[in-house]
């Protein structure tokens, strides 16, 4: 039996000049959907949505952000994998504090996931993937 929780996550919108952003790439197996989301994570009890933030991309990627204000909160309750979710996002704008992360084609992952790769809204309407969470398209 699956537990059923609703789960505060910190997201980072991170983007390049050519307006690319960071993301993490996962796939569905349930909706045979390749899809893409910004990175971040659970914030912990205890600690705001900024601290999780620089926690995350620390533990991930093993990188420093600059985090500006809130961007959005939104609310998500989505399918993955067969398996219902429900999730409270607080989406930030956040800047690499080593600004020769924007040239790297891809960003590796220090925590076993895939790389973290650039991809602008067109690469992702061309690859025919889903942006997760959706709100972020409103962002841009």
């Amino acid at each position: 039996m699956t537990e059923h929780n609703i789960r505060v996550l910190a997201l980072g919108l991170i983007q390049r000049a050519d307006g690319a952003m960071l993301l993490s790439p996962g796939f569905d197996s349930v909706k045979n959907e390749p899809f893409y989301r910004l990175l971040g994570g659970g914030v912990e009890f205890g600690e705001t949505g900024s601290e999780a933030l620089r926690r995350e991309f620390m533990e991930e990627l093993g990188l420093e952000v600059t985090i500006s204000p809130l961007l959005l909160t939104a609310e998500n309750i989505f399918t993955f994998e067969g398996e219902r979710g429900h999730q409270i996002m607080m989406m930030y704008q956040c800047a690499f504090t080593d600004e020769s992360i924007y040239e790297q084609q891809t960003v590796p992952r220090i925590d076993g996931e895939p790389e973290a790769v650039w991809r602008t809204r067109e690469d992702i309407m061309v690859e025919r993937a889903k942006l997760y969470p959706a709100e972020v398209t409103e962002l841009l």
